[in-house]
């Protein structure tokens, strides 16, 4: 099994009415499996057991309830050390959602 911890990072979300201080997040960590709870955080940490390449799934939602989804594969391998970030190198344009997030 691998013990990877990976960062996710929303903070780069935008909306046409809303700032981001006023947006709730969920995370889906695999296809088909269950959603977090809606929270304003936009750092969110998961630690995956097992290997392969697993579709992450962010929804951002308004206030007024629009909401928006962006997913991405991510390769889960064994590494103790790894750390991905939504908003950094590894899959930039997660972060971004323009275009994917609440118009």
């Amino acid at each position: 099994t691998t013990t990877t911890v990976f960062q996710f990072n929303a903070g780069l979300t935008n909306d046409d009415t809303d700032p981001i201080e006023l947006l709730e997040f969920r995370w889906r960590w695999e296809a088909g499996g269950n959603w977090t709870n809606w929270s304003s955080d936009t750092l969110a940490t998961h630690q995956y057991t097992s290997n392969g390449n697993k579709t992450v799934t962010l929804e951002a939602r308004d206030q007024a309830g629009a909401v928006g989804t962006r997913s991405k594969t991510v390769s889960v391998t064994y590494n103790p050390a790894q750390t991905a970030d939504f908003a950094g190198s590894l899959v930039p344009e997660m972060a971004l959602l323009t275009g994917v997030v609440i118009r």
